[in-house]
């Protein structure tokens, strides 16, 4: 899934840099593939991931995006 999720987001980035536009798509991507969650609790709906899985996810998402990972990394 990362590997695609990265993909995708590289497919944009360069639009994104040129018109200085966010990346809302990829967070509504984030979050319909509850990866947003990934480091809240399971007992408060989350998937209960730690900082090996957020580095992952933050290293995968941004070596498509960097927008959207250095988001992505200040609120892991």
């Amino acid at each position: 899934m990362l590997s695609e999720l990265r993909q995708e987001f590289a497919a944009t980035a360069a639009q994104h840099d040129a018109d200085g536009s966010f990346p809302f798509a990829n967070f509504k991507r984030l979050a319909e593939a509850r990866l947003l969650a990934l480091t809240v609790p399971k007992r408060f709906g989350g998937l209960g991931g730690g900082i090996s899985e957020a580095a992952r996810l933050v290293a995968a998402v941004g070596a498509g995006e960097a927008s959207t990972g250095l988001v992505l990394q200040m609120n892991c």
